[in-house]
């Protein structure tokens, strides 16, 4: 693991890994069946052109160039066959990391490190949550909601950060939880964007 909960990160930023090593070796092993496949291919290749010119000069068997081409088609499928090999162990060895998707802060860390992991969606590893555009969920007083829009954006300020303010576009509404005179709207969700 080599982020905590409340670290920034970037997009594609290793997050955790896993003990590779055995997956490099399963690497360097496809990596020699597909060049030994080459090579088969080569020479199976070779052989043939060298059994159809003995055919044309009438010294080969029709059947000798017809187990050449056989012997040639079966070494470009393996050779096909360990490239697929190779790239399955390539992909396996990436997924010994952990990437961000996103430019985010990490919100939890849902395991620790000797944790048993089966790589499938469903054990996440950890919570991201991206910091460029939040959602405020926030209450508004009766005497202004017949001056906001859905759609429209506004300026916001915080208790919290009382010297920033933000850009904020109000995107949904719901039905008041306390009627008027009091808070009389609740809970809309606003995407904001923090100023420069």
């Amino acid at each position: 693991m080599m982020v905590a909960e409340g670290d920034h990160i970037r997009e594609g930023q290793v997050l955790a890994k896993i003990d590779d090593r055995p997956f490099r070796d399963q690497v360097q092993q496809a990596q020699a069946a597909v060049d030994q496949a080459k090579a088969n291919l080569e020479n199976s290749s070779l052989n043939l052109q060298r059994n159809e010119r003995l055919l044309e000069r009438g010294i080969a068997a029709r059947k000798d160039v017809e187990d050449a081409r056989t012997q040639a088609s079966v070494n470009k499928a393996a050779l096909s066959q360990a490239e697929a090999a190779l790239s399955l162990v390539r992909l396996n060895l990436a997924r010994t990391e952990v990437r961000s998707p996103l430019t985010a802060m990490i919100v939890k860390r849902l395991l620790s490190v000797g944790e048993q992991v089966d790589g499938t969606a469903a054990q996440p590893v950890f919570e991201v949550a991206s910091t460029s555009e939040v959602e405020l969920f926030g209450n508004v007083p009766a005497l202004y909601l017949d001056k906001i829009r859905l759609g429209q954006t506004l300026e916001i300020s915080t208790e919290a950060f009382p010297a920033r303010h933000f850009r904020a576009t109000w995107w949904r509404s719901r039905p008041p939880l306390i009627p008027p005179p009091m808070w009389a709207w609740s809970g809309s969700a606003w995407p904001m964007e923090q100023d420069s």
